[in-house]
């Protein structure tokens, strides 16, 4: 029998060299190949395809923690501190929020995004990995365009006329969201190698077909920026000339303002944002310290309501939706956060200055922000790892503080990462059981569909969709049996809901079961007695 072992040895020598040489490298593919996964997957939104984002990253990191415990190089950490306060306001905020299975995911995709932040600081040492990420990435805008250009061609009006092209990322705002990140970049590469006008093209495209006017008026901003100096310029030798000019961009900005804050179709037609935003204010005066949970404005909207609008998923303003989800601790997280930010970006190197790339970098943060100020874009996973790793591309230039660590507690950082994958998995685990519950329910089979959502609540205790499913199993029963006993039970099952969960359906639900428990109560004091 032949010695199989000086082979495996080979194997496994062969692939630390690699790992050692290009370490750095995989890491910084594994995003880029994140961005791509996430475009297709509807911006990771999707409660799988962030469980999926969130185990590539682990992966990794772990691959980080192995390259970085052989290299023994300095871990960069950069606003560390800002960081875990913020991450702390979340948390601080799910202790009282109005859906806490949908603040874990929220505090959990935070978490990662900036797990991937850090990954980019301590993998990209140059300009030229810093190429890598954002040429690979952003190529991803080629299909996008083919696809938006075929939808464009194929797709039919809906009820009220309009013709909303998204791609694969859920809604044109979140598609002109993200091709913000992409224009001033590759157009800042296309004046350097023609190569690259296709992308930029791309972009324009993209931008066109999603029809958000808001989007230009972003970029617009963007190229003011990237042209500060020829327009100083212009200013000094013609002052009469760019003063109108500047008035009437002005004026063309505030019609665009007025116009993107009302609603154009539907039947909540000529309806103002300013109800979202509203709402999002009541929210916070009520709960003035912690808001109502990160993610929870969904679910708490209808409490809040002002006027007679449609329902939403958002508050249509990154910093309101903020404000009202993690109330003041939460923004007094953020300020830090930014300020430290603003005071690193400052320290630059003596010996550098800021190049054209880091400037871009910088516009484009201002650009995504500002097109963020009145919408949703900040919501779904993808943009935030977007908005971290642009954060990351402009400290590049900057001396950012290290700390040597021991191998084996690389190692072991790796290794607990993985550990801690049960601890996110959960939600998606009880969510597939709870589906799988579902359809069962629907088929009739109400024995399966009650273990099925017994066993979501015993893989997530905070599940209330399975909680309030099994309610609803049980009123079912004592509908049929008129057992007090399935009454209790169901009972029980919604205020467990109602605990996790502060949906209107629930207290609706709620609201009937108080009314068969007055008429039974009645019923049975108005029984003969033996």
């Amino acid at each position: 029998m032949k010695d199989t072992s000086p082979k495996a040895e080979n194997i496994l020598i062969f692939i630390l060299k690699i790992l050692d040489r290009y370490y750095k490298r995989i890491v910084l593919v594994g995003l880029a190949m994140t961005v791509w996964f996430a475009v297709f997957a509807h911006a990771a939104h999707d409660l799988w395809a962030a469980s999926t984002v969130f185990l590539w990253w682990t992966f990794l990191f772990f691959v980080f923690c192995l390259g970085r415990c052989r290299d023994k190089i300095p871990v960069k950490l950069p606003l560390a501190c800002p960081s875990l306060l913020f991450l702390a306001s979340l948390i601080l905020s799910s202790l009282h929020s109005y859906d806490l299975d949908t603040s874990r995911l929220e505090i959990w995709g935070w978490s990662f995004t900036f797990l991937s932040f850090y990954l980019l600081t301590n993998s990209a040492e140059n300009e030229r990995d810093l190429n890598l990420f954002f040429t690979l990435a952003g190529m991803v805008i080629l299909p996008l365009f083919v696809i938006c250009a075929w939808e464009r061609l194929t797709i039919q009006p809906d009820a009220w006329g309009r013709r909303e092209i998204h791609a694969t990322l859920i809604n044109s705002i979140i598609l002109a969201g993200f091709t913000l990140y992409w224009l001033l970049f590759f157009w800042n590469k296309t004046l350097e190698n023609r190569r690259y006008l296709i992308l930029s093209l791309a972009c324009v495209g993209v931008l066109l077909i999603a029809q958000s006017w808001w989007a230009f008026a972003s970029i617009t901003l963007g190229y003011l920026l990237y042209y500060r100096k020829p327009i100083a310029q212009l200013e000094a030798r013609y002052r009469k000339t760019m003063f109108m000019t500047i008035i009437t961009t002005l004026s063309l900005l505030g019609w665009l303002v007025s116009y993107k804050l009302r609603i154009h179709v539907g039947p909540y037609f000529e309806m103002s944002r300013f109800s979202y935003w509203l709402s999002a204010l009541r929210m916070w005066r009520q709960n003035t310290w912690t808001g109502v949970g990160i993610g929870g404005y969904p679910t708490a909207f209808p409490f809040f309501k002002v006027g007679q609008v449609q329902s939403t998923l958002f508050a249509h303003s990154f910093p309101l939706e903020l404000l009202s989800e993690t109330g003041i601790v939460g923004v007094i997280a953020t300020v830090l956060f930014v300020w430290s930010y603003l005071k690193l970006i400052a320290k630059k190197r003596t010996s550098a200055k800021t190049g054209p790339p880091t400037r871009v970098y910088l516009m484009t943060l201002v650009v995504v922000l500002f097109f963020s100020a009145i919408n949703f874009n900040m919501e779904y996973l993808l943009n935030k790892f977007m908005l971290l790793i642009m954060i990351g591309a402009t400290l590049l230039e900057t001396d950012l503080p290290t700390y040597p660590i021991k191998p084996i507690w690389m190692v072991t950082m790796g290794l607990s990462l993985l550990l801690i994958i049960p601890l996110w998995i959960n939600l998606f685990e009880a969510s597939r059981l709870y589906v799988t519950g579902l359809s069962f329910e629907q088929q009739g089979n109400t024995v399966k569909a009650e273990q099925l959502y017994k066993d979501a609540i015993s893989t997530d205790a905070s599940h209330a969709d399975s909680y309030w499913a099994l309610s609803r199993i049980y009123r079912k029963m004592y509908e049929k049996t008129h057992s007090h006993t399935a009454l209790a039970n169901a009972c029980e099952y919604l205020r467990q809901a109602i605990r996790y969960k502060k949906d209107t359906r629930y207290l609706n639900d709620l609201k009937q079961y108080n009314n068969i428990i007055r008429a039974s109560s009645g019923q049975r004091a108005s029984d003969p007695q033996p």
